[in-house]
């Protein structure tokens, strides 16, 4: 079971409108660290979001070539540190969540430090 609650939220105001997206991406990020895996009927696993992609080792890349490799195979990025949005992409990638080798839905968020 999971909750989320909206204080004082701005424009809509209907729950599955202001909450619905935020409790999507949060079960999708937490499940599958939780060893939930999705189950999916064979017209699902048909579509592109059901494809597991291994995640790549992109520490010690520069932040934008990281993020390329990353969308190359199908996986968002959040950048966090000196390679946050509007630095020229010359940061280098430190650490990232989850670790190379682990295997996530296509479309997943992988998670890099940089300095």
């Amino acid at each position: 079971m999971a909750l989320v609650l909206i204080d004082e939220p701005q424009g809509a105001y209907y729950g599955g409108q202001v909450t619905g997206p935020v409790m999507k991406e949060l079960l999708e990020n937490a499940l599958p660290y939780l060893n939930i895996e999705p189950e999916y009927s064979e017209t699902e696993m048909k579509l592109p979001e059901a494809a597991r992609v291994s995640v790549p080792d992109v520490r010690g890349m520069k932040s934008a070539e990281a993020r390329r490799e990353l969308e190359k195979m199908g996986l968002k990025c959040e950048i966090t540190g000196l390679g946050e949005a509007g630095h020229s992409g010359e940061s280098v990638v430190s650490d990232q969540f989850p670790m190379p080798g682990e295997v996530l839905n296509s479309g997943a968020k992988v998670i890099l430090y940089c300095v």
